[in-house]
């Protein structure tokens, strides 16, 4: 994906006595994916808290490599400027500035009530806004103070359908749809230039017997050419090389997985996964 690279050039003041004012607590749990953030730095060896600005929860910069799966080289910090720049897994650009409201997604501008800001010498940024901007949903839970976000569980609304996925790993859910009508995860090397791994989903509206036995007559091979993937469901997959194909039963529908560098513990995992959802 092409990157789009704003210049920011104004410099907002920021006044440490007025952001310590608007701080309401520090009393709050992030969770991903069920499990709490860890927000240890280790380079300091020191703690450090989510809180509240603005009714907005608030993280360290560097605890977004933990929630959302990116590397240490997605993130930049430019202190001139005293700019942000995070690069999903997915590709986007997220561009922010300490004690500026305007966060840019790619070439887009959004407006947010509460900014990045420095605090205790840590640079901090709003975790619901950031998330919502990876396409994550974020639920606030008020009585148990806690802000929980389960980004590895995506929702194929065309395919009704709900999987768990490697997204803490690197993996990417690409929501375009190609000609076939098939949905991607996509895992890419550092540079963003180079596809790792990826999985290939189709739904296709026929049986899982008829679909196979299909596949095996056109391919010229045999059943015993698969494998069963998981006892939990009716599903079958071969591998050869780097490569597998894997059909799974969905009802009177069948799932069609085509994957390259996936392993095989990582597709049984998404296999048994999945659930029909309604929206």
């Amino acid at each position: 994906m092409k990157k789009i690279l704003l210049v920011i050039t104004m410099i907002l003041a920021f006044s440490f006595s007025s952001f310590a004012d608007t701080v309401t607590s520090d009393d709050v749990t992030v969770l991903i994916d069920g499990i709490e953030l860890d927000m240890h730095d280790e380079e300091q060896g020191v703690n450090l808290s989510p809180f509240i600005l603005n009714d907005r929860t608030m993280i360290p910069l560097k605890s977004t490599i933990d929630a959302f799966g990116i590397d240490e080289s997605q993130i930049e910090w430019n202190h001139e400027y005293r700019t942000i720049s995070i690069i999903s897994n997915r590709g986007d650009t997220i561009r922010m500035q300490i004690g500026n409201e305007n966060i840019y997604l790619n070439e887009n501008i959004f407006r947010s009530n509460v900014v990045p800001v420095i605090h205790n010498n840590r640079t901090y940024i709003p975790l619901s806004i950031i998330a919502s901007l990876f396409n994550y949903d974020v639920e606030w839970v008020a009585n148990d103070r806690s802000v929980i976000i389960n980004p590895s569980t995506v929702v194929m609304k065309r395919f009704d359908l709900e999987f768990i996925y490697p997204v803490l790993e690197g993996f990417a859910l690409i929501d375009y749809v190609n000609e076939s009508g098939m949905y991607s995860f996509v895992k890419m090397d550092i540079d963003r230039n180079n596809e790792l791994s990826s999985v290939e989903i189709e739904l296709i509206e026929d049986d899982i017997y008829e679909v196979f036995d299909k596949y095996l007559k056109t391919e010229l091979l045999s059943s015993d050419d698969f494998k069963i993937l998981s006892n939990k469901k009716i599903s079958f997959v071969r591998y050869e090389n780097e490569k597998a194909i894997a059909f799974v039963k969905n009802n009177r529908t069948t799932i069609k997985m085509e994957c390259v560098n996936f392993k095989i513990d990582q597709l049984k995992d998404l296999v048994e996964s999945i659930k029909e959802v309604r929206n």
